[in-house]
């Protein structure tokens, strides 16, 4: 982490710090050095020529930024299961233009959020929401003096 420290005191007074691959190697292996025990993962103590692969829980591997930014299309069989429906029933809606969907080359695409955003707008109000407006709606009517 030294030569991390000293790197950065550098670039801070010149803007353009020049590395070499050894030190860049060295930095990474400072660098995941520390992630690994702030995991509680096993560490390398002396890089080898082959050094062993460590294997991380899928949920410590952050999304890249293109996976995360850009949601990912689905196609007619996940689009159903989605809303639970038919394909045909599904298909159906396309052609009428029912739910959010994309087109490209004679193929028909959807971003999931964007059928459950879908299925909430169509949300009806329970009979407890209902009455408790109308309540709403009637004592402030007689607050105004409407009555």
């Amino acid at each position: 982490m030294r030569l991390l420290r000293d790197m950065k005191q550098q670039s801070s007074k010149n803007k353009v710090v020049q590395v070499d691959a050894r030190s860049i190697a060295d930095i990474l292996r400072q660098v995941v050095q520390e992630e690994l025990r702030h995991l509680n993962l096993p560490t390398i103590k002396e890089p080898s020529a082959d050094p062993p692969k460590i294997l991380l829980p899928l949920a410590v591997i952050p999304a890249t930024s293109s996976e995360s930014q850009q949601e990912q299309f689905v196609g007619v069989d996940r689009g159903a299961e989605v809303l639970g429906v038919s394909k045909q029933t599904l298909y159906s809606y396309t052609s009428r233009s029912i739910v959010p969907f994309y087109k490209k080359a004679k193929r028909i695409f959807f971003k999931e959020s964007e059928l459950l955003e879908w299925l909430d707008s169509g949300r009806n109000k329970s009979l407890e929401e209902i009455q408790h407006e109308a309540a709403n709606r009637t004592s402030s009517k007689k607050k105004g003096g409407t009555e």
